[in-house]
């Protein structure tokens, strides 16, 4: 909103939806509820921007180390309504959340922007809670949030350097700021 209010001749959407993962931004039809509600979000490269800024992965993170328990519960079951994009009832065998499938799909979604004209900017995810220890001991996690979320960041820059976009270092300067305020870790 910011850079439209200050540069009225610009349009600036948002076209996210809360609880997207990068399998579901890849091909939004092939997902509940965009699949039999209608609802319509644009494949990437049908947008026709002039510049794409990409932000996702919190909830790639959240899978991965949630697991499979977790996962079910908050993006394969069947709520009955419209609302955050769900996973296919067979979604461990079909497209189980993971660092590398994470990449892979980053990767596809950039160079569909790109392909259609779009300069792309890649923003590596934030943080998920403020522990750095990467200690999972005593809690119901099959991976650590700081050191999955440090792999999917290191994907992007990988991405970023292979398609030759743009990196906002979200992750890295959350990582930056939490170490500045020199406080106890709020965990996730």
């Amino acid at each position: 909103a910011a850079i439209a209010y200050k540069n009225p001749e610009l349009c600036v959407e948002n076209a996210g939806w809360g609880g997207l993962m990068s399998i579901n931004m890849l091909d939004p039809q092939q997902f509940e509820p965009f699949k039999s509600h209608g609802v319509r979000l644009p494949k990437p490269g049908e947008f026709g921007a002039d510049f794409v800024c990409i932000l996702i992965g919190t909830n790639d993170a959240m899978a991965i180390c949630g697991g499979q328990k977790f996962t079910d519960a908050a993006y394969a079951a069947d709520t009955g309504v419209p609302g955050p994009a769900r996973l296919p009832k067979d979604w461990a065998l079909q497209c189980a959340p993971s660092v590398q499938l994470f990449e892979q799909n980053i990767q596809e979604i950039v160079r569909l922007h790109q392909y259609s004209g779009a300069k792309v900017a890649v923003a590596t995810p934030p943080l998920l809670g403020e522990d750095t220890s990467g200690d999972i001991s005593g809690k119901q996690l099959d991976a650590s949030p700081f050191s999955t979320i440090s792999e999917m960041a290191a994907s992007v820059h990988r991405v970023a350097r292979a398609e030759g976009c743009a990196v906002i270092p979200l992750f890295e300067s959350m990582l930056f700021h939490m170490k500045i305020l020199g406080r106890r870790a709020i965990t996730w």
